[in-house]
């Protein structure tokens, strides 16, 4: 499968925080905040896709050392699944959804480091024998 490194109308917080409200219900969106905001979320993975977002995460659990959860994101749902006892859509689920939205290596790093990566690739190399002192650049 290949990666989709273009920017991607999936890549909004308020369409994605929509999505987990519409799908998780109130009280495990209220528990997976708080496990989010105690640093519960562990291992992490953003794969970007054409048409869908796959998080994996690692969630410490409470009967259990951690629980593995994958959340899948399209424009019209989200779903996700856990090897808790519940399955779907539970406060782990909701606990990588914050991490992915709010954490600060979540989905701004994301944007950000690819489009850094794109401007990289995109850069003209100026030699310095063709550049004058009194030459001013602005780089985008």
């Amino acid at each position: 499968m290949e990666y989709y490194t273009q920017h991607s109308p999936l890549l909004n917080k308020d369409l994605i925080f929509k999505l987990m409200q519409k799908t998780i219900p109130s009280v495990y969106l209220e528990r997976g905040k708080d496990y989010y905001l105690n640093n519960r979320v562990l291992e992490t993975e953003l794969q970007i896709f054409r048409h869908k977002i796959i998080l994996t995460s690692r969630v410490k659990g409470n009967y259990q050392d951690f629980y593995e959860v994958k959340v899948e994101i399209t424009e019209k749902k989200l779903q996700g699944i856990c090897t808790c006892p519940i399955g779907k859509n539970c406060k782990h689920v909701a606990a990588t959804v914050f991490h992915f939205l709010y954490h600060p290596e979540g989905l701004d790093f994301f944007v950000f480091s690819t489009w850094l990566k794109h401007l990289k690739a995109n850069l003209y190399v100026f030699e310095e024998t063709t550049l004058h002192y009194h030459d001013t650049f602005l780089i985008y």
